[in-house]
């Protein structure tokens, strides 16, 4: 007659030190890059407001300059208009 086989249930090996390690390593790495991933564009978008800041105030600055120097002009020919007026 056949001897029947009994069943065994195998045996895991222990889960070395190395393997946690690489667990953790990978754990670490995993965070860092998507910290970055998502940081990135917060990042990217303050650079874009502030920029797009900084060319609105030289715009407003350049524009209030010629301003001025219109209205210091102006006021001479004005004065001018109104001395040849006055002297007619």
């Amino acid at each position: 007659m056949e001897r029947r086989r009994r069943y065994k249930p195998s045996r895991h090996r222990k889960t070395g030190f190395k393997t946690y390690l690489l667990i953790f390593l990978l754990c670490g790495v995993a965070a860092v890059v998507l910290d970055f991933l998502f940081g990135v564009p917060d990042k990217a978008k303050q650079f874009a407001e502030d920029s797009f800041n900084a060319v609105v105030r030289n715009a407003v600055c350049t524009e209030v300059t010629a301003a001025a120097k219109n209205a210091q002009g102006g006021a001479g020919i004005a004065k001018t208009q109104a001395a040849a007026a006055a002297g007619r």
